[in-house]
């Protein structure tokens, strides 16, 4: 894992010393819904926030704000509680354009969840590394293709994920988001409000 987050750090480096100008938004807001299936195949919905804030021309902090619950039950012992979990990411993030259309992406971030609720809550957390490219399909539209690696005390695991977006006018989108993470699959529909005035 230490090679890992040695190559990423080497990748964003990387990233940053490329030349060609900036053409993509990345100070934005946006909320979405999502649903999919979890550990122990528990069917699960949620909501989440998150935030990208541009500093500079190639640099970005990161946050994000995740709640996931489920109709199905865990058996912690002699108790039965409904599944769910809440998760909080904050960190820092490179990017820079390859072309006028697509963008070299890539962040490192902290996390930690909790499972459950008191007194059988367990709390884990660890560093997450992802990387990707953004591009747009015409003016309006976009996607993102990201790989990420979790690392935690009880579990490692690579996962992805992809988004679709399309913007109506220069500050507000809506899109399709579909994401594996920590055994988790989810497909969700986000709005997004872009908080610049123009693409940096």
């Amino acid at each position: 894992m230490t090679d890992l987050r040695c190559l990423g750090c080497r990748v964003l480096m990387l990233v940053s010393s490329l030349g060609y100008a900036q053409s993509f938004d990345n100070t934005w807001l946006d909320i979405s819904t999502h649903s999919g299936e979890g550990r122990r195949s528990l069917d699960v919905d949620g909501t989440s926030i998150k935030t990208s804030v541009a500093v500079r021309q190639h640099y970005r902090f990161t946050a994000a704000y995740a709640v996931q619950r489920s109709a199905d039950s865990l058996h912690f012992g002699d108790r039965t509680q409904r599944a769910r979990s809440a998760q909080l990411y904050t960190g820092f993030g490179l990017q820079q354009p390859i072309s006028q259309s697509l963008q070299l992406r890539g962040s490192l971030e902290y996390f930690r969840a909790r499972i459950g609720h008191t007194p059988r809550r367990l709390v884990y957390e660890g560093p997450v590394v992802r990387l990707g490219l953004r591009g747009t399909i015409r003016r309006n539209a976009e996607w993102t293709l990201e790989l990420n690696h979790v690392s935690a005390e009880i579990d490692k695991q690579l996962g992805y994920r992809f988004d679709l977006q399309y913007r109506f006018g220069r500050q507000f989108a809506v899109g399709l988001d579909h994401e594996r993470v920590f055994d988790t699959r989810a497909t969700g529909f986000f709005v997004r409000l872009y908080l610049s005035p123009g693409r940096t």
